[in-house]
């Protein structure tokens, strides 16, 4: 399989385009979806790319050594007993997504909150709100963040509602930038691109959406 590099820098700078009045991360989580993080990582960082999301803490630690300390490294699936201390020492970026990494975090550094507006996967349920605003006042929030469930349906009644519940929690952590849409969701429309987007399987040619994809740049090849 040949890994095209350069059309995925091209993928980025089509969603940079998409959402002109948004920052533009680039999600390289599973080895970059199997075609090679740390040369994607690259790529996309000499292409103007400031903010990466990773799955894990060994994925983000990847990146971090590959591209030094300047970008800002996510990792989607936060932070652990064992690897707490290990991120914050590589300057990485935990999102949380229950009380119980919250704890665990304990202000070490920056981090990003998930809200869970409806996807039901990971994230802070609306019954625990008020806990983890209480438990986050005076913490460094690099971001509030959530995952629409339907976005490869344009038109889904869940996205709207997705939004509407997104906005009415994030007020309870005003001077956090936010980030509902992914590949799909910054396809919807500027009103889901907020503050950041974070694109994942569009970066690799794929669109995301049911029907209506754009054009997007050929990734991975298979030759024999």
């Amino acid at each position: 399989m040949r890994v095209d590099v350069g059309a995925i820098v091209e993928n980025w700078r089509f969603f940079k385009k998409q959402a002109p009045s948004a920052a533009i991360a680039a999600v390289v989580k599973a080895d970059a979806y199997g075609l090679g993080a740390v040369q994607a990582s690259r790529a996309l960082a000499q292409a103007g790319a400031r903010v990466f999301f990773t799955a894990t803490y060994g994925e983000a630690l990847a990146v971090r050594r590959a591209l030094g300390e300047g970008p800002q490294v996510f990792v989607l699936n936060g932070p652990a007993a064992d690897d707490a201390g290990l991120m914050h020492a590589a300057k990485l970026t935990p999102v949380l997504n229950s009380l119980a990494q919250i704890k665990l975090w304990d202000a070490r550094g920056p981090a990003a909150l998930h809200i869970d507006t409806g996807m039901n996967r990971l994230g802070i349920g609306p019954e625990e709100l008020a806990h983890a605003s209480v438990a986050l006042k005076g913490a460094s929030l690099a971001l509030v963040m959530s995952h629409l469930a339907c976005a490869s349906s344009v038109t889904h009644e869940m996205n709207a509602l997705q939004r509407t519940r997104f906005i009415d929690a994030a007020t309870l952590f005003p001077k956090a930038p936010l980030s509902l849409a992914s590949t799909a969701g910054a396809l919807i429309g500027a009103d889901y691109h907020f503050d950041l987007i974070r694109p994942g399987i569009g970066l690799y040619g794929s669109g995301g959406l049911d029907t209506g994809n754009p054009a997007l740049s050929t990734v991975a090849t298979i030759e024999a």
